[in-house]
């Protein structure tokens, strides 16, 4: 699937796409929703499909509600329960993650648990229970599960189990360790399935449970991902390692520079690493992707690529040319749910009547998608602000202003011309808190600001931040 966090179970925030471009177009926007309840209780981007964006949320602490609207147009199609808890007892934090975890979509189907040990399948837009099946716990096996039109894949204690996505009849079944925090499975369109062995083996299947490779592979600390390119097998970790699906050769190796990721978009296969993004297309040809520094998510696109990077500004790329088609902001880029990182934008590529369409909920809740095959000249906005760390105001602070990097005055005031529309993410990097106040202790500052009234060209905000001392322990950590 398109989004890194699905592949690599992590957010990478290492720096964001270089603040030029500035002729760079906006997408245009196709319809917008308030799917907004009371917080903390919001509407969280779940999954997105050509036809249909699965949205969830916790009704309370022990249930989800699942909200599917029409792709074309953002109409509520079917509001339905998600996952729910046992009732009494006492829940441990390990139990609470449940709640965490994504319907996904399929066909004309929501693909949720029920509870802990149920798996189901929901008819859209009726409502239909189609199909359940057992699974064992899924404490933090969230990564376990993948999806496609055909079919459904499930790992767990007992192995890999392979689901017909219309029945819930189970196909096929193979012996496979998983990894405690779940992934590390990849499902092809076509139906055929790899996935990472906790003890470090590569092992493809074919369509029908056929094994067909298994190759010794050790995972690198830190987390990997395993995905499908065309008929070729990716593991990625501290280097990308690509096998052939059918023996297990490999094909190419990859170093990577502090990190890898990547992404596969039906053409080619984008990786991305401290350096930069590379496009490698079927045939070999390969297109260094221009004015990209890193990134924090990998979105596929019909020809392009959108990078989100941690500065919440979305790019997409032409992966032909290699060069920018559109730049627009999204504010925060990433929701933490239960200590667990969920993107605020996804693309849903193929919808009828509009093409690849940029989806974004905020905060809020409400709803934003914009065409990436139309575009508009961007509105240009001046952010003035202060910056007060500890109550004071602060000088010489670095502050990131929707990927624009300015310093506070002697008063602690700042200012940066924004060249792309949306909301715009003002951040602050703790380590500077850290430098102006002459604490030990303080986390990054992130502020979003929503666009302006139509006709205004100046956005004002305060931020305020704060240090502390050790008051956990000499590494500032509490947990």
């Amino acid at each position: 699937m398109g989004v890194i966090a699905r592949l690599l179970g992590l957010v990478i925030v290492v720096g964001s796409l270089a603040s030029g471009a500035a002729e760079a177009q906006t997408p245009s926007i196709v319809y917008t929703r308030a799917v907004a309840e009371p917080a903390p209780f919001t509407f969280r981007l779940a999954d997105v499909s050509a036809q249909w964006i699965a949205l969830e949320r916790d009704r309370d602490l022990s249930s989800q509600e699942i909200l599917v609207l029409d792709a074309r147009d953002g109409r509520e199609v079917l509001r339905t329960p998600g996952m729910t808890l046992p009732a009494g007892g006492t829940r441990t934090v390990m139990e609470s993650y449940d709640l965490a975890m994504s319907p996904r979509l399929s066909a004309d189907r929501v693909i949720t648990f029920l509870d802990p040990q149920t798996l189901a399948a929901i008819s859209i837009p009726d409502g239909r229970e189609l199909w359940r099946a057992p699974v064992s716990s899924i404490v933090l096996l969230e990564g376990a599960l993948e999806v496609s039109d055909t079919r459904v894949v499930w790992s767990d204690a007992s192995g890999l189990h392979v689901l017909d996505a219309a029945s819930g009849r189970e196909l096929w079944r193979a012996p496979l360790r998983p990894w405690p925090t779940g992934g590390h499975v990849a499902l092809n369109d076509d139906g055929r399935v790899a996935a990472w062995d906790f003890d470090g083996t590569v092992i493809a299947w074919a369509a029908n449970g056929v094994e067909t490779a298994r190759v010794t592979q050790p995972m690198d600390y830190g987390g990997a991902g395993i995905l499908w390119s065309g008929g070729a097998i990716v593991t990625i970790g501290g280097s990308l390692q690509t096998f052939d699906a059918n023996g297990g050769r490999v094909i190419a190796t990859r170093a990577c520079t502090d990190y890898c990721a990547a992404v596969d978009t039906g053409s080619h296969l984008v990786v991305l690493d401290a350096q930069g993004a590379t496009a490698i297309a079927r045939d070999g040809h390969v297109v260094s992707l221009r004015g990209v520094s890193a990134s924090a998510w990998l979105h596929e696109a019909s020809g392009h690529v959108v990078l989100v990077d941690s500065d919440g500004v979305a790019t997409t790329i032409d992966l032909t040319a290699g060069t920018v088609r559109s730049r627009v902001s999204v504010g925060a880029p990433v929701a933490r749910h239960l200590y667990r990182p969920r993107p605020r934008v996804r693309v849903a590529r193929g919808v009828s009547g509009v093409g690849d369409v940029l989806v974004r909920v905020d905060a809020s809740g409400a709803l934003e998608a914009r065409s990436l095959a139309t575009t508009v000249a961007p509105r240009p906005i001046t952010i003035v602000g202060v910056l007060y760390a500890n109550r004071r105001p602060r000088a010489g602070v670095r502050v990131i202003v929707g990927g624009v990097r300015v310093r506070t005055d002697a008063r602690g005031r700042f200012r940066a011309r924004v060249e792309v529309d949306g909301p715009i993410l003002v951040g602050v990097p703790g380590e500077e808190i850290v430098r102006a106040t002459r604490r030990p202790c303080a986390s990054d500052v992130e502020q979003v600001i929503e666009v302006p009234p139509a006709g205004s060209r100046t956005a004002r905000v305060r931020v305020d931040a704060s240090s502390y001392g050790y008051e956990c322990d000499r590494s500032c950590r509490c947990d």
